[in-house]
């Protein structure tokens, strides 16, 4: 995949920011740890590490999952999204999305855009005919409605619903 670059001025006396779009590299796992103990917070970097390592393996392993990120100027993991390809009974091959995680004080918006453009690339590359997005409840409500408006704005829309059972381990 290539990277995806887009500067994204601020206004005021803040510099440019510009953001890049990359996918998550074994060795680069433990650098989105903060934002993902920051969405998630019971989530260990022992659990973290084995979930990236199921999605990114050696960088060779899979080319139909991954972990998309979004860097700042710094380098610093500011957002990132898990997925992996599916067959399915309606739409063929789709585009499963989870953890869709944007932190930027500034532009957490924009930053879940870029996401969501790099996915729609990721999905034509891939064959699919469509994508999933399975969305968190967050503080008690179904759904981050900013998300929900943005991911709208590109064209999805509600047409099915996900429940979860959890199971005690064995």
């Amino acid at each position: 995949m290539t990277p995806l670059t887009e500067a994204i001025p601020v206004t005021g006396k803040t510099p440019v920011r510009s953001f890049t779009t990359r996918p998550l590299t074994r060795e680069r796992a433990f650098l989105a740890y903060p934002l993902v103990r920051n969405a998630l917070p019971e989530t260990t970097l022992e659990v973290w590490t084995a979930f990236a390592e199921a999605f990114v393996g050696d960088g060779h392993s899979d080319p139909r999952r991954s972990i998309l990120t979004v860097e700042n100027e710094s380098g610093v993991i500011i957002g990132l999204v898990a997925f992996h390809c599916l067959p399915d009974i309606v739409h063929g091959w789709v585009l499963m999305v989870s953890h869709l995680l944007a932190f930027e004080l500034l532009d957490r918006r924009g930053v879940a855009e870029m996401i969501v453009q790099a996915l729609e690339a990721e999905a034509g590359r891939l064959g699919c005919r469509a994508i999933h997005t399975c969305l968190p409840v967050v503080e008690g409500e179904q759904r981050p409605a900013w998300l929900v408006a943005l991911l709208q704005s590109h064209g999805h829309h509600v047409e099915s619903m996900s429940l979860c059972k959890r199971l005690a381990p064995t």
